[in-house]
Parts: structure tokens; sequence; C-alpha cells
């Protein structure tokens, strides 16, 4: 019982403590109101300072965002911007373009007029040459007209004396070993039918029984057009009008003219024809065709590109109508 009673007791002066407490407590708090406003000031303003700097830290994070407008710029934005930038900038480059292409088009115009007066005196120069070689050709083909007017002369005067006529050998009897041309000069059968061959164009019988050798040209014949006083080059040639041949049982080598070949001026002079075979009868103003009576005797040189000429031979002339 007296337990009892002292524990009411102590939870009466506990609940007395604890009222005198609080009501402590206001007293205080009335009588301390401006400190606690203090405090309360110092806390918000705290808490003020750290809001501003949050906010400038988000300002200067979406400061990168805008532009000078105040606009948000997004990724498409920024694109945008570069490419106007870069219009802009095109735009004030466009004039240092377009003079830089006006100095480039002036230069290649300059060049262009440049090489065509180039060209201009190049053909101009050409043009002079020209003329002046149409005048050398003049006077070198008048020389050619001269010479072989004289040649010409030369060899009728030598045909007169040698009282040849340009008529072929009639048909008789001939010796058995010889045949006597009309300078009463023999020369061996074989030769004789050699020439009957060459002269009747059977080509596969001379093959057969001589060796051709090769064709020979005049190397000098445009020489010879200028100055006929130079002597003739004989040359192994792949075109040229006479054909040499080895008779072997003579051990000779005999040049007669090329198969089809007409005789004329060019040829009879600086083509060597009148040099190499005695062609009575002869005109520059006609073509001949040709019969061999005697060919030519000629020595190669151990190459046989060069050869030696060595005895003349004769031909008979037919006029071409």
């Amino acid at each position: 019982m007296i337990e009892y009673v002292l524990w009411d007791r102590l939870g009466i002066v506990i609940l007395g403590i604890v009222i005198l407490g609080i009501l402590l407590f206001f007293i205080i708090l009335f009588l301390q109101r401006g400190f606690f406003e203090k405090a309360i000031g110092f806390f918000r303003q705290k808490s003020d300072k750290r809001s501003d700097e949050s906010s400038d830290k988000e300002d200067a994070k979406m400061s990168l965002d805008f532009d000078c407008d105040g606009h948000l710029q997004t990724s498409e934005n920024i694109a945008d911007d570069i490419t106007y930038r870069s219009l802009d900038l095109k735009d004030l480059l466009q004039p240092l373009i377009d003079e830089i292409r006006g100095i480039r088009e002036n230069l290649e115009r300059d060049k262009i007029r440049g090489i065509r007066e180039n060209l201009n005196q190049i053909a101009d120069i050409l043009q002079s040459q020209a003329v002046s070689l149409n005048e050398i050709r003049g006077i070198r083909e008048n020389l050619d007209q001269i010479t072989d007017m004289l040649q010409n002369q030369i060899s009728s005067l030598s045909s007169d004396e040698d009282e040849e006529v340009s008529t072929p050998l009639p048909d008789v009897p001939e010796p058995p070993q010889y045949l006597e041309s009309e300078t009463s000069e023999q020369i061996p059968q074989i030769l004789k039918e050699f020439c009957e061959l060459y002269n009747a164009g059977d080509r596969r019988q001379l093959q057969e029984r001589y060796q051709l050798c090769c064709q020979i040209s005049v190397a000098n014949a445009l020489e010879r057009r200028q100055n006929a006083d130079v002597p003739p080059r004989f040359e192994r040639s792949s075109n040229g009008k006479f054909l040499a041949y080895y008779i072997q049982t003579e051990d000779l080598y005999v040049v007669v003219p090329a198969h089809h070949v007409v005789l004329e001026r060019s040829s009879y002079g600086p083509g060597a024809f009148g040099e190499v075979f005695k062609c009575p009868g002869f005109n520059d103003l006609y073509r001949y065709k040709t019969q061999v009576i005697q060919p030519a005797y000629f020595t190669p040189d151990y190459t046989k590109e060069r050869w030696e000429f060595k005895k003349k031979g004769k031909l008979t002339l037919e006029v071409i109508q």
C-alpha cells in the first residue's frame, strides 16, 4: 500500500516537472524571440545562398544551349547556325573567288593568244619555205630537162657512130655455140639461151636454170638528177629496176632489166639504163618496152650488197603507143 502511494507521488512530481519545463520553454522562447528570428534568418539566408549557387550553375549550364537571341539551341539549330555562318563566309569570300577566276581566265586567254600568234608565225615561215621549195623544185626540173637533152644528144651521136638501128634482130640461123651481135661480138650459147628465156617471160625456167641473186637499184638516182656527172652507185634493193643472175657454168653475174620495166627519160638518165645498156634509137619523148640482146656484166662485193658495173649490155626498144 505504501509502495503504490510512493509511485503516485513520484508520478505527480514527474508530471509537475514536465509541466514546469514546458512553461519555462515557452517563457524562454518568448523572452528570446529576437534570437530565434536571427537564427531562422541565418538558416534562411544560407538556404537562399545554396539555391542561388545551384541556379547559377543551372544558368551556366543552360547558357550553353541558348544562342545570342535567347532561343534554345538543339543539334539541328546548331547545324543550321553553322550552315548560315558558312554561307556568310562564302558570301564574304565570293568576290575574292571571282577575282581569282577572272585573273585565271585572263591568263589562259593571254596564253592561248600567244600560242595562236606563234602558230601563225610558224605557218608564215612554212609558207615562205614552201614557196622557196617550189622555186627550187622548178629550177631542178629545168636542170633535169637540160641534162636529159644533153644526154639524148650524146646518145644520138654515139648511136650514129655505131650505125645501130632500133629494130629487133631478124630470126636467122645461128651458130650452135655463139650468137653474133650487131657489133660482131660473140656471146656464149648459155647467155643466148638465158636471153631467150628472159625475153619469152618464162620466169619459172629462169629460176630453175639460173640463180636469181637480187634486185639492184641506183642508190644515188636523186643526186644524179641534180648532177649528171655523178657516177651511179649500184646497191641491192627490194624494188630495184635491175635483176642480177648468177650463171654458174660461166661464173658470171649478169644483169638485165626487171620484168615489165618501162624505159623512159627518168630511168635512162638518173636510173643509169643509158650507162648499163646500149639503147639504140632512144628518144626521151617516148616510152619503150625492152628486150635483151646481151646482158650487162657486174661483180658484187662479198656481201652482195654493192655491185660494180663491168661491161655494157645491149637492148632493143619498142615504142609504147
